[in-house]
């Protein structure tokens, strides 16, 4: 968004706790309000299926009246249609970090030193986007 000098609209931004249920009610209150978003971007998979149900639940349709976008892929994505946008995540250099780091603290815990490690997730772009 800053790249394109755009800001978020700060009654579109919600704190769901991760669970699909609260995403579900955020996207149907910020679709029954006034001005409503054009795009939705959901930080995990849950969340993306309850933002999926809401929209549904409204009669919308994706990409058409809202695009999504998904942080982490939906298990089964395959088949939704239309299939759903979203950021890979690099799940197994994730689990293989997180492993050797733990193994290297539990060989050496006098060392308290911290350590950054940063991965590169991927964008999947597949048919839940429009262009406005």
């Amino acid at each position: 968004m800053k790249a394109n000098h755009l800001t978020a609209d700060e009654r579109h931004v919600r704190n769901c706790e991760f669970r699909e249920t609260n995403a579900f009610d955020s996207v149907r209150e910020m679709f029954q309000g006034a001005d409503p978003p054009t795009a939705l971007f959901s930080f995990n998979s849950l969340m993306t299926i309850g933002a999926i149900k809401g929209i549904n639940s409204l009669g919308l349709k994706i990409p058409k009246d809202v695009s999504l976008v998904g942080y982490d892929e939906i298990p089964g994505n395959d088949i939704f249609k239309p299939g759903i946008t979203h950021i890979l995540q690099p799940t197994e250099e994730l689990g293989k970090n997180a492993t050797g780091i733990l193994i290297e603290r539990i060989e050496n815990p006098m060392n308290k030193k911290r350590r950054g490690v940063f991965l590169k997730p991927e964008l999947v772009e597949r048919e839940s986007c429009r262009t406005l």
